[in-house]
């Protein structure tokens, strides 16, 4: 079984990836120049779904490890 210490860290970096690293960057120099600010630009996301738990789950099984995929796993 994953640790939530191990999950948190995977987590992280990911976040870290999509908004610091180098395709985040570049990612968020567009969204700058074409769409507008980052507040408008958060409202406009946070607005534009109602299916969070939808993605939390994909996010959750794309940092999970192969033997862990997801709270219902029978894994450990």
């Amino acid at each position: 079984m994953v640790s939530e210490a191990w999950y948190r860290n995977a987590l992280f970096r990911l976040a870290w990836e999509l908004g610091a690293g180098a395709f985040g960057g570049r990612q968020t120099q567009f969204e700058r120049l074409f769409f507008g600010n980052s507040q408008t630009m958060a409202w406009r996301m946070y607005s534009s779904y109602d299916n969070h738990e939808y993605f939390r789950q994909i996010i959750h099984e794309f940092i999970s490890p192969e033997e862990d995929h997801g709270p219902n796993s029978t894994n450990g």
